[in-house]
């Protein structure tokens, strides 16, 4: 064993006992740590090809995905619209807002236009469009003047305009 000073903070040697043999007998050699440095060093790089080729492969199937979805996305849109048009052909007597209101509601449940009309809410959605618009083309438009359009309104026209449109309109001389 050798002595070795130690220096504290008051500024103070003291004497201690300490053997600088055992602290070297229990660190490993040169040679151990430089095959473990060479391990753990390609360790490190088998970790970052195996990374590198996952994210190839990422990229690889995310390009796919991205065409095959938009391609699975453009036919979804066209397919729902020719599902309107051939609808809204079918059913002439629906507004195109109620035409639309059915189609939201079908693709949201997931099912055809034609499956949704089967439904309560649809039905009763239909039958409220139809009385509307038998309610509407039967009553009067509320005006018995005749429907004529004049070039500028009668007030602003002269004495010689006004006779010329009224001869022209009710056939008077």
């Amino acid at each position: 064993m050798e002595k070795v000073k130690e220096d504290t903070t008051n500024g103070e040697d003291v004497d201690t006992d300490v053997d600088v043999e055992d602290t070297t007998e229990n660190q490993p050699s040169m040679e151990t740590l430089t095959v473990q440095k060479k391990k753990a060093l390609e360790q490190r790089d088998e970790a970052r090809a195996k990374v590198t080729e996952l994210e190839a492969k990422l990229a690889e199937g995310s390009k796919e995905n991205k065409s095959a979805q938009t391609n699975d996305t453009m036919d979804d849109n066209l397919s729902k619209r020719v599902d309107k048009l051939a609808f809204a052909q079918s059913n002439p007597n629906l507004s195109p807002a109620v035409i639309e209101e059915i189609a939201d509601f079908a693709y949201g449940l997931g099912i055809t236009i034609e499956e949704a009309t089967q439904k309560r809410a649809i039905q009763s959605l239909i039958k409220d469009e139809l009385e509307q618009k038998s309610l509407n083309d039967a009553s009067p438009d509320g005006s018995r003047s005749p429907k004529t359009k004049t070039e500028k309104p009668t007030s602003e026209m002269t004495r010689d305009e006004h006779k010329a449109w009224a001869i022209k309109n009710f056939g008077l001389k």
